[in-house]
């Protein structure tokens, strides 16, 4: 229980040091997705753009739910994967399934609070004004979402545990970063069809419509804005709850 006790508390912290460092990037690709932005250039152009037009509390629009959203779901990611981690070395012998199983777990659990988180922070981050209708339907996207998550925390999870001996902060920085980014690369398609469910006024109804009516490479939309955010998230993330 202490164990658990830690993790949750040291999942937190690190939270609430991954949001703030990355939100704007987060801003980044949610406008690009929901096609509110025709920018194909730079994205450090069009951050410092849009810094310029709405200041730095337009670079930080729909931060406070997403930092109260993300706590709690830390508290939920990195306790129940790192506790999973530990509790099923008397079930397994093979630290890959082990780390696969965790994963899944991990993700699994973390998805019943990060649904409507996520549906809040892109409603608020896409809607011109406040509306009802940005509380409707908090479970939207609930399947893609979950699957994305488990993929996603299944590669962090392996990275970060895969034969470490945790003597090396900077390798273990670079093997959160390293496996959140991979993580973020093979799931952007079903982030891509998340934000689409999610939108304030979403063009099509379910994910099939989505996956019959939309090109290829529209999936890959905001595939670099989120690999770097998820790279820096996991690793500072990691990073502060391995020291704690």
């Amino acid at each position: 229980m202490d164990c658990l006790k830690w993790n949750m508390f040291a999942g937190g912290i690190s939270g609430l040091i991954e949001v703030t460092t990355t939100h704007p990037i987060d801003l980044l690709k949610t406008r690009m997705q929901s096609n509110q932005t025709k920018y194909l250039g730079n994205p450090i152009q069009y951050i410092y753009s849009f810094y310029k037009n709405e200041g730095i509390f337009g670079l930080y629009r729909g931060y406070i739910p997403r930092v109260l959203g993300v706590i709690p779901l830390r508290i939920i990611f990195w306790g129940s994967q790192e506790t999973s981690n530990l509790f099923l070395k008397d079930y397994f012998d093979n630290d890959s399934y082990r780390f696969i199983i965790s994963g899944i777990l991990a993700g699994s659990f973390q998805s019943l609070l990060d649904v409507p988180i996520e549906n809040l922070k892109v409603r608020m981050m896409t809607s011109n004004s406040s509306n009802h209708h940005i509380y409707k339907n908090l479970f939207a996207g609930f399947s893609p979402n979950l699957f994305r998550n488990i993929g996603f925390t299944v590669s962090l999870n392996y990275f970060i545990h895969k034969d470490n001996d945790y003597s090396n902060q900077t390798e273990n920085f670079f093997r959160a970063a390293t496996g959140a980014m991979i993580g973020s690369i093979l799931t952007q398609p079903l982030d891509y069809i998340k934000t689409q469910l999610q939108v304030t006024e979403p063009l099509y109804l379910n994910a099939k419509q989505i996956i019959l009516n939309t090109p290829y490479h529209y999936y890959f939309t905001g595939t670099f804005s989120r690999a770097i955010m998820s790279f820096i998230n996991m690793g500072i993330g990691y990073s502060v709850f391995y020291q704690i």
